[in-house]
């Protein structure tokens, strides 16, 4: 019985020092010598931000059904303080979610408590837009809000009593006293005061 064990640990380390020196046998599928390995093709794919380690795009964006929030925000935990960033394919930032307190209603449902959405577009801002109190789809990325609702734009600002806004299409409608504020950008650059 004492011989047992001796040979049992004489194969591991034969093993083991097959194994670390690379003339085990290897499975059935494995690459020749002459391709490169798994971890070679994907070196450059992991510094990638919206990749995962497969190199696979990461989940988490339109179009997909799990979103970014879904991670941050386990249900009966409410989270305070987030600033989750969106950044599609290319790793360009699309949109941020700032939420003072966010409650996970349910597995579909999050609810967002002075909250704000701010969406890019090439990298400059697009839109921001205020929400006191909404609740998110996690898989249809709709948000609805029943308070008012402000919209800031470097053109206008909308406001309203109540919201839905798709963030997919980033398309969306407001109802309840809109009110619009539009600004005339281009006759503050020709109303300028003539020097004498």
């Amino acid at each position: 019985m004492r011989s047992f064990p001796r040979t049992l640990l004489a194969a591991a380390c034969a093993f083991f020092t097959l194994f670390v020196l690379g003339l085990a046998a290897k499975p059935e599928g494995a690459p020749s010598e002459g391709a490169a390995s798994k971890s070679e093709k994907n070196q450059g794919k992991r510094s990638d931000p919206t990749r995962d380690k497969k190199g696979d795009p990461k989940k988490g964006r339109p179009g997909t059904s799990s979103s970014p929030l879904a991670a941050a925000v386990l249900k009966g935990y409410p989270s305070k303080g987030l600033k989750i960033p969106y950044f599609d394919a290319e790793g360009s930032l699309q949109m941020t979610f700032e939420i003072g307190v966010a409650t996970r209603l349910d597995d579909e449902q999050l609810r967002m408590d002075t909250a704000q959405l701010e969406t890019f577009e090439e990298g400059e801002r697009e839109m921001l837009i205020n929400l006191p109190s909404a609740v998110f789809n996690l898989s249809s990325w709709v948000i609805r809000a029943d308070q008012p609702v402000t919209i800031q734009r470097p053109d206008l600002e909308l406001t309203g009593q109540t919201m839905v806004f798709n963030t997919k299409t980033r398309q969306g409608n407001l109802g309840g006293g809109v009110r619009m504020l539009i600004f005339d950008l281009d006759s503050s650059e020709e109303e300028q005061p003539a020097s004498p």
